[in-house]
């Protein structure tokens, strides 16, 4: 079984990527695990039980290992396994950089080359009130026009 961690910042693209992967019938993909609360984040495992809780305020290293590997444990037959990891999200929870040294799963590392594509999607997304679209919308996009102040 495939261990993969979309890493990535914010605006290039990860989003659209783990959802393709996602839409695999072999491949179980999520968002930021470490950023939403959902049946597979991380906030969600460790508020799961008091033991957990203290471990998590106590013992972090120690639980985000243990959270990592359950996550990778195969549900339905699974080929392959992943989610997405913002820079921050490394930052803030540095047990994450040490448990992908140890256990070695693919990095899928997205990079935009274009700073400034990066700097109008944020801006854009800012201004619309919207960062990511959901999968059936049918909302239609009306072009805006972001102006940069230096």
């Amino acid at each position: 079984m495939t261990k993969f961690i979309i890493l990535a910042t914010q605006r290039t693209g990860s989003t659209f990527l783990w959802r393709y992967l996602n839409s695999h019938p072999q491949i179980r993909a999520h968002g930021e695990v470490f950023y939403r609360k959902d049946k597979f984040s991380y906030r969600e495992y460790y508020n799961s039980s008091l033991k957990k809780k203290l471990f998590h305020f106590f013992f972090r290293k120690k639980v985000i290992f243990s959270y990592l590997d359950e996550f990778f444990v195969p549900l339905y037959g699974e080929k392959a396994i992943g989610f997405k990891l913002m820079y921050n999200q490394l930052k803030k929870y540095p047990s994450i950089e040490e448990w992908i040294f140890l256990r070695k799963p693919h990095i899928i590392h997205l990079i935009r080359k274009n700073v400034l594509k990066i700097i109008v999607s944020r801006e854009t997304a800012k201004l619309r009130k919207l960062y990511h679209l959901e999968k059936n919308s049918n909302m239609s996009i009306k072009p805006i026009k972001v102006t940069f102040f230096l």
